[in-house]
C-alpha cells in the first residue's frame, strides 16, 4: 500500500542521515509523518502503489497459461 511505499523511501533517507536509529524509533517517526502528510502527498505514494499493482496485474496475466509463466518465475 502507500503507507508501505513511503515507509520504504523513508527508511532509506533516515538511515542514510542516522544509521544507528532503532527500527522501533525509526517506524514510530515515519508512522507520525504519515499521519501528518499532506493528502494530496499520501496519494502520490497511494497512486505508485495501485500503478504497480495494475501492471504486476496485466504481466501475470498474460503469462499465465503460457510457457513463459516457468520462465518468469526462475528469475
Amino acid at each position: 500500500n502507500g503507507f508501505m511505499r513511503y515507509h520504504l523511501e523513508r527508511t532509506c533517507q533516515e538511515r542514510s542521515k542516522n544509521p544507528t536509529i532503532n527500527f522501533r524509533q525509526l517506524s514510530e517517526k515515519i508512522g507520525e509523518e504519515w499521519k501528518n502528510l499532506d493528502a494530496k502527498k499520501r496519494e502520490v505514494f497511494t497512486g505508485q502503489y495501485e500503478l504497480k499493482l495494475k501492471a504486476g496485474s496485466a504481466l501475470f496475466k498474460n503469462l499465465t497459461g503460457s510457457a513463459k509463466v516457468g520462465e518468469y518465475l526462475a528469475h
